[in-house]
């Protein structure tokens, strides 16, 4: 499967960018393959994520030693990433409302 990164999710990874590139003691090398794998899991479809909160075909991805998460949701072959969320709340998840308002008629999710 192909993964695409919607307009929302830009806000996140640059959050989760900044969050590495101000924190030189954490491993950000690390952190980014980390994150590589986790697409990497996501698309290969054999590994997924949980049900994010209430939200119907959105599903949580934990980035495995970081704080982050990918939130994401399918429609046949692609994978749509949301959003990087920082699962300590340190980042708004306006995201969310925008996608249920915007994204799921321009996508036709």
């Amino acid at each position: 499967m192909q993964i695409k990164f919607v307009e929302t999710s830009a806000a996140g990874l640059r959050w989760m960018k900044h969050y590495y590139r101000q924190r030189p003691q954490l491993n950000r090398e690390n952190a980014f393959n980390a994150f590589k794998v986790a697409q990497q899991n996501i698309s290969s479809g054999m590994v997924g994520g949980h049900t994010f909160e209430d939200m119907e075909d959105v599903y949580e991805y934990k980035i495995f030693g970081t704080a982050f998460s990918i939130i994401y949701t399918q429609r046949n072959d692609t994978i749509y990433v949301l959003d990087i969320r920082d699962q300590r709340g340190l980042r708004s998840a306006k995201m969310l409302e925008a996608f249920n308002r915007r994204l799921r008629d321009k996508y036709g999710l």
